[in-house]
C-alpha cells in the first residue's frame, strides 16, 4: 500500500479483499522451492476466480493478494469460491502440497489507481484478514449488511475487535463455509489469545437479566384482569399479576412458574437450548428476555461446536472444570471418528462420544470472545446452578 496518493487515483466506494498464506515464513524456511511453487499455484487460482467474479488483482504481496471489487457481493463470492477451491485441492494432494489461506473483506471509501489502492478501507481489510482463522473468511459490518440476504451466506458474529492502527473497534463476522456447503468440516480456527479472555461481569449481567424479565412480565395482565369486574376495580386494589421471570418466582402464578421450571429441568440438563426456546415460543413467551437469553445460548453452542470440530491433538481447547477434589485442568479436541478426546492433568486420556453439558460450559467459556458471548456464559452458569448438583 502506498504512503502517498497516486496522481491518477480516484476516490470510490469499493470492496477490498486481502488474502494471506498461513505459516508462510515457516514453510519457506523448511522448503523454499516447494513453498514458492505452491504459492504461485494458489495465487494463479485466486487470480482466475477474481476475474470470474469481475474483480481485479492490484498487488501480489508474496504470500497473498490485494484485490478490488466494485461490489461486496462479488468480493464475498470470490472469497467463498477460492476457499472452496482449496478444500477441493486438499482432497486430491498430500498434506505437504496443501496451503491454507486467510481472507479479509471490507467495504469502504478508498483511493484506487491502476495498480494500487489505499485508505482506511484498505487497512481495515488487511486487519480483518489477520483475524480470520486458517481456511476462513472474516468480513466487516458493512460487508455483512450487503450480503447477509444473498449468496446463502451463514456467519458467526465475533464481536467488535480492536484492530491495529484502527481508531474504533470494528464489528467482525466470520463466514461459515461449511454452512454454505463448502468442505466436509468447519474451518480450523487458530488458538489466538482472544479465545482465552477471562469471563467478566457475568454475575451482574445475570442479575440484570432477571430484573429485565421480571419487568417485562409485569406488564402482562392475567386472564382474570380482562374480565368486566376486574376492569372496574382501582389499580391500587387490583395490581397486574406478574408472570414468570428469573428472579420473581414468588410473584408469578404458581401454574406458570411450575411449567417454566419443569421445562427448564427438561431441556437444560441435556443442553437442549433450542428446545427450551421452542417451548417458550409455544407458551407465547417468545419475546421475553428469557427466550432471547436462550437464543444467545443456541448461537454460542453452535460457535463452540464449530470450534471443537476444528481442533486436533496438537491444537486442543484448554478447559478447567470442577471435581469433588477441586479444579482440574484438561485439554479437549475432536478425533477422526466424530467423537472427542479428553486429556486431564492427572488422569489418562479418554474418549468422549459426547461432551456432558456442564463440561460444555467450560468450552463455552473458552470460546467466548465478545462481551455478549461472555454474558451468555454467565447466564448459563446461573441456570445450571438453579438445577443443583449434577
Amino acid at each position: 500500500m502506498s504512503e502517498t496518493k497516486p496522481i491518477d487515483a480516484k476516490r470510490t466506494l469499493a470492496a477490498i479483499v486481502f488474502t494471506d498464506i498461513v505459516d508462510y515464513s515457516a514453510r519457506m524456511q523448511k522448503n523454499e522451492d516447494q513453498t514458492l511453487q505452491l504459492a504461485k499455484r494458489d495465487m494463479a487460482a485466486i487470480d482466475e476466480i477474481c476475474r470470474q467474479c469481475e474483480g481485479r488483482v492490484l498487488k501480489n504481496t508474496g504470500d497473498g493478494l490485494l484485490m478490488y471489487f466494485e461490489s461486496a457481493t462479488q468480493a464475498v463470492a470470490c472469497a467463498m469460491r477460492a476457499q472452496a477451491h482449496f478444500v477441493s485441492v486438499a482432497k486430491k494432494v498430500p498434506a505437504e502440497e496443501q496451503l491454507q489461506h486467510r481472507i479479509g473483506i471490507h467495504l469502504g471509501d478508498v483511493f484506487v489507481s491502476d495498480d494500487d489502492v489505499m485508505g482506511d478501507g484498505v487497512n481495515v481489510a488487511a486487519r480483518l484478514q489477520a483475524e480470520a482463522p486458517p481456511g476462513g473468511i472474516c468480513v466487516s459490518q458493512t460487508v455483512y449488511d450487503v450480503v447477509k440476504n444473498r449468496l446463502g451466506v451463514k456467519v458467526t458474529y465475533l464481536g467488535p475487535r480492536e484492530l491495529k492502527n484502527i481508531r474504533e473497534a470494528v464489528p467482525v463476522y466470520q463466514i461459515l463455509l461449511d454452512a454454505a456447503g463448502f468442505g466436509e468440516k468447519p474451518i480450523r480456527a487458530d488458538n489466538r489469545a482472544g479465545w482465552k479472555w477471562i469471563l467478566a461481569g457475568a454475575l451482574g449481567a445475570v442479575v440484570l437479566a432477571g430484573g429485565i424479565v421480571a419487568t417485562w412480565l409485569a406488564t402482562r395482565e392475567s386472564p382474570s384482569s380482562a374480565s368486566p369486574s376486574a376492569s372496574n376495580r382501582s389499580s391500587t386494589t387490583q395490581p397486574h399479576r406478574r408472570l414468570p421471570g428469573l428472579r420473581s418466582s414468588r410473584e408469578q402464578p404458581d401454574e406458570q412458574r411450575q411449567a417454566v421450571e419443569e421445562a427448564r429441568r427438561r431441556y437444560l440438563p441435556g443442553g437442549d437450548f433450542q428446545g427450551f426456546v421452542d417451548w417458550l415460543e409455544k407458551q407465547n413467551m417468545g419475546q421475553a428476555p428469557l427466550a432471547e437469553q436462550y437464543r444467545q445460548a443456541v448461537r454460542l453452542k453452535k460457535l463452540a461446536m464449530i470450534r471443537l470440530q476444528s481442533t486436533r491433538r496438537d491444537e486442543p481447547i484448554d478447559i478447567e472444570f470442577r471435581t469433588p477434589r477441586g479444579p482440574r485442568r484438561a485439554q479437549i479436541w475432536a478425533d477422526e471418528d466424530g467423537g472427542f478426546r479428553l486429556r486431564s492433568q492427572d488422569g489418562p486420556e479418554r474418549t468422549l462420544r459426547r461432551i456432558p453439558p456442564r463440561m460444555m460450559l467450560e468450552v463455552y467459556q473458552a470460546v467466548a470472545v465478545s462481551p455478549e458471548q461472555r454474558r451468555t456464559v454467565g447466564f448459563l452458569l446461573s441456570e445450571y446452578r438453579r438445577l443443583g448438583p449434577e
